[in-house]
């Protein structure tokens, strides 16, 4: 009699096991949609483009057309700032690391390419 009971806890177990992972999935995504998200509004609103779609202020535009609360669109696009600075610091970082134990540091263009706007790194053959 105890083994349909072991049976049926291993079941659950399975399904709880199965929607944790798929919760954790879904968190993810989430994650990775609102880091998207950020880096979107960020160009959006950076240069105004919004303006062109008609829209007065950033404000109207995300009330508007996002449907979503100023603060989380604020947040986002901080986030995107901040990663972005982040990731350009590291590069940093890492060439100077780099550069060797004699103390002779060289310049980040020469080593990695022209930074661009964005914080990416042109890549060049020498």
């Amino acid at each position: 009699m105890c083994a349909p009971k072991r049976h049926k806890r291993s079941r659950k177990l399975r399904r709880a096991v199965q929607v944790d992972r798929a919760l954790r999935h879904q968190m993810a995504l989430e994650r990775m949609r609102d880091l998207l998200l950020g880096r979107a509004l960020r160009k959006l609103r950076e240069p105004r483009r919004f303006k062109r779609l008609g829209e007065s202020c950033w404000s109207d535009y995300v009330a508007d057309r996002l449907g979503c609360e100023l603060r989380w669109t604020q947040y986002l696009v901080r986030l995107d700032v901040v990663l972005d600075t982040a990731f350009v610091d590291e590069v940093h970082d890492d060439a100077d690391q780099q550069a060797g134990s004699d103390g002779e540091k060289k310049n980040m263009q020469t080593i990695h390419g022209p930074i661009m706007s964005n914080g990416a790194i042109v890549a060049y053959s020498a």
